[in-house]
């Protein structure tokens, strides 16, 4: 009787030495692309917060178009119905001085809702004082005024008094000449969403902005000089440190309209 005997050649699994290569070539390819896939799905975040910024501005036009005004915040209540859809949920009827420009434009139904795809989506309890926007102190200075968001930790559409009848005190490059400017607030950002979000507002900048890092610092301290100075220094996105919550990361404050 004849044996059928496979052919070793055929049967030989690998060897340590093959699969520690294997694995190898496998963990190189993974930190080459890893990195870049991150990046990808973070900057098609900031590109999808770009588009509900626009969202955001449209409705303002619409709304002005209606109204002819920006009410301030904490100026005028939305309707007794109204139930914010987003951040701390809060159920009509909302107080007067607990009502912010976005909440007048869902409740118009101007804006559908205020979800974006960076920063937090906390619950934390809103009050108009909760952000607040400071006129600088020198008139004829170079100085905008300061912004501040006490705790928010979930994006806010606001609108607050701030006259400027110059370029050097206009607290947007766009907001010249305004009584009252209308910005949108996401809290709680890492330096990379931070630098991201400033760079498709104000950038490209020059090459004496070297990274991300340099982006953020510079920005948050007004310390820019040379060609980037004016839209790293102020520009339409403007960064601050973080408190309450996130205070380890940064607020940004992201122009939409004036009057």
């Amino acid at each position: 009787m004849k044996r059928n005997h496979l052919n070793s050649s055929t049967s030989r699994g690998f060897t340590l030495i093959e699969m520690i290569g294997v694995l190898a070539i496998i963990g190189i390819l993974a930190s080459v692309v890893a990195p870049k896939v991150f990046d990808a799905i973070r900057d098609a975040k900031i590109t999808a917060a770009m588009a509900v910024c626009q969202t955001i501005k449209g409705a303002c036009t619409d709304f002005a178009r209606k109204y002819n005004l920006f009410p301030e915040d904490g100026g005028k209540a939305a309707s007794s119905s109204y139930d914010r859809p987003y951040g701390d949920k809060a159920t009509g009827p909302i107080a007067q001085a607990s009502t912010n420009f976005g909440d007048l434009l869902i409740s118009e139904g101007m804006l559908e809702k205020l979800v974006l795809p960076i920063g937090p989506a906390g619950s934390t309890a809103y009050a108009s004082s909760s952000i607040t926007l400071s006129q600088p102190g020198d008139p004829n200075g170079d100085s905008p005024g300061e912004f501040s968001a006490s705790g928010i930790d979930y994006p806010v559409v606001c609108c607050k008094p701030y006259k400027s009848l110059n370029n050097k005190t206009r607290i947007f490059n766009a907001a010249q000449n305004s009584m009252r400017v209308v910005f949108l607030v996401i809290p709680g950002l890492t330096v990379l969403e931070a630098a991201g979000i400033k760079t498709k507002i104000d950038g490209p900048f020059s090459e004496d902005i070297e990274g991300a890092s340099d982006i953020v610092t510079k920005t948050v301290a007004k310390s820019a000089t040379g060609k980037s100075a004016d839209v790293i220094n102020r520009g339409n996105c403007r960064l601050v440190d973080g408190t309450g919550p996130n205070q380890d990361k940064y607020d940004a404050f992201i122009y939409v309209a004036h009057e």
